[in-house]
């Protein structure tokens, strides 16, 4: 993971590694991974009361999943 230097208010950073996305794409279910852990996300951020920008993730077929959460 590497943290990113950011405005205030915002919390970015990069995740470069996943065992549970590396688990279900070696079990060709990449598509199930983005749905049901991936995009839980989302939700968390709104229980956090912050918005979660991510628009690449390991699942999907990128090389790293690029969160950015903003209050």
């Amino acid at each position: 993971m590497l943290y990113l230097q950011t405005d205030k208010n915002i919390v970015a950073f990069n995740v470069y590694r996943c065992p549970v996305a590396e688990f279900f794409i070696s079990h060709g279910l990449s598509e199930l991974c983005v749905s049901a852990f991936c995009d839980l996300d989302y939700p968390l951020a709104d229980i956090w009361d912050v918005t979660l920008d991510r628009p690449q993730t390991i699942a999907g077929g990128n090389k790293y999943c690029d969160f950015c959460f903003r209050s």
